[in-house]
């Protein structure tokens, strides 16, 4: 019974083929079961009729001594065994069945069917849900609203001025900015470092270059000096690096789930930032596929939008500017390009400024110590002066 058992509820996986069964079958004319789930064999000489204690057993053996198909069921009908007896073949004769249980066949069609369901849902919530530009594009702005850091490099031409500028953003416990800024103009080369955060701002010179001239750059390469507020060092070296990194064209915070929902809320409402979704292109950048929005910012609800930032994340940038006065002003074009799978700012272009600001590196903290040691930018100047007249 035990090796009956095994069989049938398929624990034993090596399958039983038919001897015989174009053979002796199509001759004796076997009358097979209409359901197709139910066409199995079993010759009873593979397993030994004493063997079974059951006198259930026994009584299907001795039913199947007449010729067709004898069915024996189970309670309700769930299980169901076909047996045949041919009657040329001697009950000692070698030969094999093969048993397949019916719930067994019904679980593994049921399996496939929910697998391809599955399948098909997946793809289907891929391309018409995930991947629809609306959500793209507002799935990036709350990313915008809710990182610990991001990697921000600006290119800026003009005026015969290369400014490029590589800006490390971390909003962990001590929210910092750090940047690297390249200068070239005429093949002269200047490049600062700059730390800054809500309060003090650091700047010191990495590399001075003038071609054809050899400079003495010992007293003032790596001094760092401490820039007062509103105060300038250098080309385009100012205070408040921290403040004009998070509120630049978009705005970067790492915000709680109700504030960053009340700012989404105010981006619909006063139509901040609008585009035409059928206008939406597709397109690679790095080997990333981005979309991209060309983006019209209205300049008065963009005023109180960043205002209504800088109350939660502190700030003075937006503070003194009136919205009623930029009610009539043109609307501010740009162009926002996000990447499909990740729904991250991936790059921005300013239209009328020719200014490509690239971003990279979401959710990457960079812990910047302030610099203890320094110099008065005063100081700075001076030595700086002293470099150049040599």
């Amino acid at each position: 019974m035990y090796q009956f058992v095994r069989r049938f509820f398929g624990l034993q996986r090596r399958p039983y083929p038919f001897y015989g069964l174009h053979g002796k079958l199509a001759r004796n004319r076997i009358q097979k079961p209409a359901s197709p789930l139910a066409r199995f064999a079993k010759c009873w000489a593979s397993v030994d009729p004493r063997q079974w204690r059951s006198p259930v057993f026994r009584r299907l053996h001795s039913l199947a001594g007449s010729e067709g198909c004898v069915e024996w069921r189970v309670g309700s009908g769930c299980l169901a065994v076909y047996a045949y007896y041919f009657s040329s073949i001697a009950m000692t004769d070698r030969c094999f069945a093969t048993i397949i249980v019916m719930k067994q066949e019904r679980r593994r069609i049921y399996a496939v069917v929910a697998l391809l369901v599955v399948v098909a849902s997946a793809s289907l919530w891929w391309n018409r849900i995930y991947q629809n530009p609306n959500r793209v594009f507002w799935d990036m702005m709350a990313n915008n609203l809710s990182t610990n850091g991001v990697t921000r490099t600006v290119i800026q031409k003009g005026q015969g001025v290369i400014v490029s500028q590589y800006t490390q953003i971390s909003l962990g416990q001590h929210p910092t900015a750090h940047a690297l800024t390249v200068f070239n103009t005429n093949s002269n080369d200047l490049a600062t470092e700059e730390i800054s955060d809500k309060t003090h701002d650091f700047v010191r010179y990495q590399r001075i270059t003038i071609p054809g001239k050899k400079l003495s750059t010992k007293a003032i390469l790596g001094k760092w000096a401490e820039l007062q507020t509103g105060q300038t060092q250098g080309l385009q070296v100012t205070s408040g690096l921290f403040d004009q990194s998070l509120l630049d064209v978009l705005p970067f915070a790492n915000l709680s789930s109700s504030r960053r929902g009340a700012l989404l809320r105010t981006m619909h409402q006063q139509d901040v930032f609008t585009y035409d979704a059928g206008t939406v292109k597709k397109t690679t950048l790095n080997g990333r596929q981005v979309n991209l929005y060309a983006v019209n910012i209205k300049p008065s609800a963009y005023i109180r939008l960043m205002q209504q930032v800088e109350k939660l994340i502190g700030g003075t940038s937006y503070s003194s500017l009136k919205p009623s006065g930029a009610a009539k002003a043109k609307p501010i074009a740009v162009v926002i390009s996000v990447d499909a799978r990740s729904h991250t700012l991936s790059q921005l272009y300013e239209t009328g400024a020719q200014r490509t600001v690239s971003y990279s590196g979401f959710g990457v903290t960079d812990v910047t110590q302030l610099p203890k040691a320094t110099i008065s930018t005063t100081e700075l100047t001076k030595r700086l002066g002293q470099v150049l007249q040599h």
